[in-house]
């Protein structure tokens, strides 16, 4: 009796551990380094280009997500083009850097940098070592990491009062390198005047033109510190340009129908489809689309009249709209009209963008492409409504941007699993038959030998 009990403890022992087998760990294709317009955002929105979706693998999108520095998931969303690319003027703080003022005017002075692989700058010091006195010389400010046009310049400064007012000029200058500056705004005024409790402040500089690094600097000799800086973006207004991709076709076979077929790399949200025809042809079209070759053809557009004639007013039919975006991969154009040769297929799309919590810590990355991973849902569309509601309707999260792509598994992580074998299944069932096989083995013993069982 006691080998029998300790059989079956070991089989059971055996089961759990099958069960406590996590299997393999998910794995994504490939990633983008995100660069962020600034620190200290809660959120930020990423615009999704050609490269990402040309290897995102699923069409729901689910293996699209943002990961931390410690590769951890952070809550990710996809939105539509018209929401975060529908905003207002951007307010995004960037690094502030005293310029050093010297004893002796008459001295000069260089900039030593000290800069981050994006370009960052850390430091700011003199060529030499001088006795240094009174407020700064001007501030060098640190625009590498905003991507979209600069507008304007807001500066802070130290609490001022009546008997210590503010009023400068300064200019502006702009540079790529730290070394060639060139102006942007060659005078502006900075104010700052208290009276009897009424304030007159004038702390925005507008101008156009700005590059990765801006100086300001006081004219006329006049000395002011600054202990922040923001610079005013203007982000593209209403719904994003359109994108096309090109597709070859090919020759296919259909009843009684001219057909050629076309195949997409990618999860691109195609909205809008146009022909390219040879010089002074017309035909009527059909398009349709299906994800994979055992799904039946859906009608996307048509049938339209898609010509192209070349003269003296070169004329072409327009692009189809669909009545919702698809991410299909194979894609038919089919014509009842014989036609000289093989069309070529424009599907047109406008960006999606990617919002993410900054949850963890940076650099963040996004990641694509896997045949396993799962994106969890995040409810930051419902998010952003919210904070709208109480920080405006205009606002959105800061921009970041993606870097370039950098590989990780690769095309491997696109492949499905292979089939295994359901080892827990049979090592189950294993379990139960030898069970029930020794349950049986000893009734019979009991039933040959009942005195036994009365010892």
């Amino acid at each position: 009796m006691k080998k029998f009990s300790l059989l079956l403890l070991s089989l059971c022992l055996l089961s759990t551990s099958v069960y406590a087998d996590d299997g393999d760990q998910e794995r994504y294709g490939w990633q983008w380094p995100l660069d962020l317009s600034h620190d200290d955002a809660g959120a930020y929105r990423a615009v999704l280009d050609r490269s990402v979706y040309e290897h995102i693998f699923r069409a729901d999108l689910a293996d699209l997500e943002v990961r931390n520095a410690d590769g951890d998931p952070v809550p990710t969303d996809i939105l539509g083009p018209e929401e975060p690319l529908a905003a207002g003027p951007q307010r995004i703080q960037i690094p502030l850097f005293d310029l050093p003022s010297e004893t002796y005017r008459s001295s000069s002075w260089t900039i030593s940098r000290e800069t981050r692989s994006e370009g960052q700058i850390r430091r700011v010091e003199t060529e030499r070592n001088y006795e240094l006195s009174g407020p700064p010389a001007g501030v060098l400010l640190d625009a590498s990491r905003v991507r979209d046009p600069i507008h304007a310049l807001e500066l802070s400064w130290p609490h001022v009062d009546s008997d210590n007012p503010i009023d400068i000029t300064v200019t502006v200058e702009t540079s790529d390198d730290l070394e060639s500056w060139q102006q942007v705004l060659a005078r502006g005024q900075l104010v700052d005047l208290h009276n009897d409790g009424d304030r007159v402040l004038k702390n925005r500089l507008e101008f156009r033109g700005a590059r990765r690094y801006l100086r300001v600097r006081p004219l006329d000799g006049a000395r002011q510190s600054f202990d922040a800086a923001h610079v005013i973006v203007m982000p593209p207004r209403g719904p994003a340009e359109w994108e096309w991709i090109t597709l070859d076709g090919k020759p296919a076979q259909s009843d009684d129908n001219v057909a050629f077929e076309f195949e997409i790399t990618g999860r691109f949200p195609a909205a809008r489809a146009d022909l390219i025809l040879d010089s002074n042809s017309a035909a009527e079209w059909t398009l349709e689309s299906r994800d994979s070759a055992d799904q039946s053809w859906r009608r996307r557009a048509g049938p339209w009249i898609g010509f192209q004639i070349d003269g003296g007013v070169d004329q072409r039919s327009r692009a189809q709209e669909f009545s919702s975006p698809t991410r299909d991969r194979y894609w038919r154009l089919t014509s009842s009209d014989s036609t000289g040769g093989v069309p070529g297929l424009r599907l047109g799309y406008r960006p999606e963008v990617l919002v993410f919590l900054a949850s963890g810590d940076a650099p963040y990355s996004v990641v694509a492409g896997s045949a396993t991973a799962t994106r969890s849902q995040a409810p930051l569309e419902r998010l952003l409504q919210t904070l709208r509601a109480e920080l405006g309707r205009s606002w959105n999260p800061p921009p970041a941007y993606l870097g370039p792509m950098e590989e990780l598994a690769g095309p491997g992580a696109t492949e499905p699993p292979a089939q295994e074998r359901d080892w827990t299944t049979l090592l189950l069932w294993a379990v139960l038959l030898i069970g029930t096989l020794l349950v049986a083995t000893l009734a019979l013993v009991m039933l040959k030998n009942p005195e036994s069982t009365d010892t």
